[in-house]
């Protein structure tokens, strides 16, 4: 395995975020005591948008006034009428709660007997409500108690796995990466069936809250490459990350390379064999494409050698070469003929008739090592 021990100072990426400021819910003020002052709260972030939605209704007796709060198309509307309001509105009028009268002992009724998902989280902050919301989630706000109750709602339209375009093989598994994290993470679980095959994630970027995961298994992957990753994620200031190839730009140590020093690829069985070979894989919602460190030239496959995505790093070696091949002729066009043609016929020809024989074999062998025939 490569051994990134002996990194080079930790670069920590300082991109000025100015948008920090304009985020109200970015600081980590507590909910208001108050339903009504807590919805107008939410309307006001969100700017009085139609897709957030508002059901307010009683609870107990007397009733005491509740509201849920989801998105609309982020979450499963069958979740959140089966599950949620008829729990609350039905099962709820019930002799246990009829003479509960405060807000916190409905709260506490809530969270203990009426909610029957089976992700329950209480939240006490705006930032941590937002989150919550923009993840699909359907939040309880209850008059009278400064706290929330989040339920696991997550839907909407996603896409099924399905065969990658970019890395298509003959022989192989045909399912690929989607753009869902949750559907992604699963698809490597299910080829690693080991309680060591760790999972963290946190949010990278000020304004669209992205959920970056690492996934590495603990005992193989090597305990300083880990950290160092953590590192570099934590030092990463963005207002947003769209794609993984974000989070590669930030954290490779050589953007202008020629080699590639961080792996992408779609396809979960890649994925899971450089796992067992003690690297990391880094997870983006919201893209396909799964970063794989720490990558070397010999990683590279067939494909990928045919089909760079980013010619502009193939400049410097080209000029080199022009440089080199140019120092080798004569500067006038007749020299040039006759010293030419013996460069190329007694050099360049018999490097290439060695060249490309080891290359191909080499080919062959990183298909054979990586299993992709």
């Amino acid at each position: 395995m490569f051994d990134w021990r002996r990194f080079r100072k930790h670069k920590t990426v300082e991109v000025q975020n100015q948008n920090e400021e304009m985020l109200g819910y970015i600081n980590e003020s507590t909910l208001y005591v108050s339903l009504e002052y807590n919805l107008q709260q939410i309307m006001q972030e969100f700017g009085n948008s139609p897709d957030v939605k508002i059901r307010e209704f009683a609870i107990g007796n007397p009733g005491v006034r509740a509201a849920a709060v989801f998105i609309d198309n982020l979450t499963d509307k069958t979740i959140v009428d089966d599950f949620i309001m008829r729990s609350l509105m039905i099962d709820t009028a019930k002799e246990a709660i009829k003479e509960t009268a405060s807000g916190k002992d409905v709260f506490e009724f809530i969270k203990n007997h009426a909610f029957v998902l089976g992700e329950v989280q209480v939240i006490k902050n705006w930032k941590g409500f937002m989150l919550s919301l923009l993840s699909g989630n359907t939040l309880i706000l209850i008059n009278g108690t400064n706290e929330a109750i989040s339920g696991d709602t997550r839907g909407g339209k996603l896409r099924d796995p399905s065969e990658p375009t970019s890395q298509v093989v003959i022989r192989g598994p045909k399912d690929g990466f989607t753009e869902n994290l949750a559907t992604n993470v699963s698809l490597i679980r299910r080829r690693i069936k080991s309680p060591h095959l760790w999972l963290e994630s946190k949010s990278i970027g000020s304004v669209t809250q992205t959920t970056v995961a690492i996934m590495y298994i603990q005992g193989i992957a090597n305990d300083q490459l880990v950290q160092e990753v953590r590192q570099r994620l934590n030092g990463i200031r963005i207002d947003g990350i769209l794609e993984s190839g974000y989070i590669e730009e930030l954290i490779q140590d050589q953007p202008f390379s020629p080699f590639p020093t961080i792996y992408s690829t779609e396809r979960p069985d890649a994925v899971a064999a450089n796992l067992l070979e003690g690297r990391i894989a880094v997870l983006v919602d919201g893209t396909p494409f799964v970063l794989v460190l720490p990558s070397y030239a010999a990683m590279i496959i067939a494909a990928d050698l045919f089909q760079l995505m980013k010619p502009q790093k193939l400049a410097l070696p080209i000029g080199i070469t022009i440089l080199l091949s140019s120092m080798m002729t004569a500067g006038s066009w007749t020299e040039f003929e006759q010293e030419g043609k013996q460069v190329i016929i007694g050099v360049f020809l018999p490097l290439l008739s060695i060249i490309i024989p080891v290359l191909l074999l080499v080919v062959h062998l990183i298909r054979k090592r990586f299993g992709l025939y």
